[in-house]
């Protein structure tokens, strides 16, 4: 038996809510840090040649968000 499911706006959380997938290499033993980011939500992956890209892009996608989960 399939059990109803509730609308879409019901099933996401009452704060901002983000996940990403994080991938971390190097290409040689020598060389700088890279890393992607993916969206769960859209699929979209964007490349960074280095970690502080990376954290830079991460700080800028939660800076505008100012509402806290509840408690």
């Amino acid at each position: 038996m399939a059990h109803p499911t509730k609308p879409d706006n019901q099933n996401r959380p009452p704060w901002p809510y983000q996940a990403f997938l994080i991938r971390l290499w190097q290409d040689s033993h020598q060389a700088d840090w890279r890393a992607s980011a993916q969206s769960v939500q859209s699929g979209e992956t964007i490349r960074f040649a280095s970690l502080a890209a990376l954290f830079a892009f991460l700080q800028d996608q939660t800076r505008h968000q100012t509402d806290q989960p509840p408690q």
